[in-house]
């Protein structure tokens, strides 16, 4: 690596500017520059890499949670982890103790660990106040709307823009791209909802491009996840707006489909890369690749085989074996709730389950706030987000995958509603105190 550095001197001068960096940059431009980098390390990086790509995430959270400690001192406290949580990880990293790969179980619970206390000292303390937590997190969204738009330039590209009929853009595969659009929208969402005039109709042409875009991805848990966020989103700030959504999505949908004719063949276009009817019966393949993981999991039921023990590592050859290669294969189950019991067994899946409804119930007391009106805002359009990432997980398994942009994202979204949870009023102002009640005999 020092060979590497010494030979591109302008990587070299990136790493000594670093001390600088964390002192000279905003925390929240470091926090987004770390989700890009994220997303960046998670398309561009091949899967069968995963030392070097877990490395790279490692490094970015490191200096993010070192930069935090310069740029947020004196800034209040953060927010202390639920306990689902923290039971959550202590099993993770207990789990070393009986799993079939010690090592790389200790690596991915270690570096989840790393997440959450990023999340819950540092990105809870920046976002401690509605506006301040609003902002960073429409920040965030237009950073991943800017990679998310660079993904569809057509030229400059190694890799073609649609892959088996489904669009892809930036990202590895297409259900990266639908699974962003899920969470994003939510937040654009909010902005039409909080804004007027040309603010509203950009906020709400964002919204309708996203939507555009997961159904072109091909993926039916990413437009599926947007529709459940943005409609969540809308019931918790204007149930009677909610309703309109969905149905405006189903009614597109249903235009899309007719606009070649009047014949629809779901094998043909896009619509047929949406429904892809042959796959529906087994679930696209996941039906099997879930009974191979409920087998596992009969095996050692109550804790299970260690975190991301599902993941198998191996050396190809002696060589590649002594030159540290390390690559992962296995069984992906494409869903964080069977891979969570074959990983922790049936007391992971219960602890997993209590950290989303945990996460659920803080964002939706935040969402119903009185007191607060940008903080109600911010719990509605995080409730949204979480509700897609909810749905996305029994279909696919980032959620759990630390250094995931995804995961990323939505942790800080737990860690800050966690925070906003706990906050009084937007000033830190007491609630106005009752009128005094008349007793009958007391003066």
């Amino acid at each position: 690596m020092i060979q590497d550095l010494l030979q591109h001197p302008a990587s070299l001068l990136a790493v000594l500017a670093l001390p600088l960096l964390l002192v000279v940059v905003p925390w929240r431009v470091g926090w987004i520059g770390t989700l890009v980098v994220l997303a960046w390390a998670d398309s561009a990086m091949p899967a069968a890499d995963l030392p070097r790509k877990i490395a790279v995430r490692a490094a970015v959270l490191v200096l993010l949670f070192a930069q935090g400690l310069v740029r947020l001192r004196g800034r209040g406290r953060g927010a202390p982890p639920p306990v689902p949580v923290l039971a959550f990880l202590a099993l993770a990293l207990v789990s070393t103790a009986w799993s079939e790969t010690p090592v790389p179980t200790l690596g991915h619970a270690g570096l989840l660990t790393l997440v959450v206390v990023v999340a819950f000292s540092h990105v809870a303390r920046h976002g401690a106040s509605g506006p301040t937590a609003t902002a960073t997190m429409e920040s965030a969204a237009v950073a991943m709307l800017a990679l998310v738009a660079l993904g569809l330039v057509p030229f400059g590209r190694g890799e073609p823009l649609f892959v088996a009929g489904r669009l892809r853009g930036f990202f590895s595969n297409a259900n990266g791209l639908g699974i962003t659009c899920a969470l994003l929208a939510p937040w654009a969402v909010l902005r039409a909802a909080r804004t007027t005039g040309v603010a509203r109709a950009v906020a709400v042409a964002v919204v309708v491009g996203l939507a555009g875009l997961a159904f072109l991805s091909g993926s039916r848990t990413g437009f599926g996840g947007l529709v459940l966020g943005c409609s969540v989103t809308l019931f918790l700030r204007q149930p009677s707006r909610s309703l309109a959504v969905a149905i405006f999505c189903g009614v597109a949908i249903a235009l899309a489909s007719l606009a070649g004719g009047g014949d629809v063949d779901l094998e043909e276009g896009a619509v047929g890369q949406f429904a892809r009817a042959e796959t529906v019966s087994r679930l696209s393949g996941r039906l099997d690749r879930w009974q191979e993981g409920i087998e596992r999991f009969e095996e050692s039921p109550a804790l299970g085989h260690g975190f991301k023990a599902s993941w198998r590592y191996e050396a190809p050859d002696e060589a590649d074996a002594q030159a540290g290669a390390v690559t992962a294969s296995g069984t992906n189950y494409h869903s964080q709730h069977v891979e969570t019991l074959v990983d922790l067994g049936a007391v992971g899946e219960v602890l997993f389950l209590a950290v989303l409804w945990s996460a659920w119930r803080r964002a939706r007391a935040v969402a119903r706030r009185r007191d607060d009106v940008v903080s109600a805002r911010f719990g509605a359009a995080a409730a949204g987000t979480l509700a897609a990432a909810a749905l996305d997980s029994f279909f696919h398994n980032w959620l759990l995958t630390a250094g995931s942009p995804y995961a990323f994202f939505v942790w800080s979204l737990v860690a800050t509603t966690a925070r906003l949870s706990g906050v009084v009023a937007p000033s830190g102002a007491p609630r106005p105190l009752a009128a005094p009640v008349a007793v009958p005999g007391v003066p």
